[in-house]
């Protein structure tokens, strides 16, 4: 009663909620060398490196896996050595000339592409070019989404919501 009297009538609540959230975290994996994050939400799980993220069914992980390996942003290579830093649920990868941020939460995990400064060359297009890598198949579903499709013909995940901003926030086709 004194805790709960101390923490306030919610503390309970409260907990559970940090716990759910927490759930969401992207974390260091020392004994694999990379990020990983859960998303119980989605049944997925995320692993995360400097050229590209993972994907894989959360529980039964040898099912299947996709992903998109970074090729190039605006014509600038990932790094190998990228410089990661990360806090709760959102992790920056930091390039030369860019920095990735993936965002994972209930909705799935979001990637971002941020150019600070439009690299010389770059002309008015400015490219992001991912390669498909995994045991599912990508397959453009639509104007701005990729379905990984499986064996049978189904689709088992999406890489969707596409994006674009400028400088001033002005939405982009």
């Amino acid at each position: 009663k004194e805790v709960e009297k101390a923490a306030g009538k919610n503390w309970l609540a409260t907990a559970l909620k940090g716990i759910e959230q927490s759930e969401y975290h992207i974390r260091w994996n020392a004994e694999n060398g990379n990020f990983s994050s859960p998303n119980r939400r989605q049944n997925l799980r995320f692993t995360y490196t400097a050229d590209g993220y993972e994907m894989k069914p959360r529980v039964e992980s040898s099912a299947w896996t996709a992903g998109l390996a970074i090729e190039s942003v605006a014509g600038l290579k990932p790094s190998v050595n990228a410089r990661f830093e990360n806090k709760d649920n959102n992790l920056m990868a930091y390039h030369n000339g860019f920095t990735v941020e993936y965002v994972n939460d209930e909705s799935g995990m979001r990637q971002n592409f941020i150019l600070p400064v439009r690299p010389a060359g770059a002309g008015n297009d400015i490219e992001v070019r991912l390669n498909p890598t995994g045991t599912l198949t990508a397959s453009a579903s639509g104007f701005n989404e990729i379905a990984f499709i499986n064996e049978k013909g189904q689709a088992t995940a999406y890489y969707k919501d596409l994006n674009v901003w400028d400088a001033t926030g002005r939405k982009l086709d």
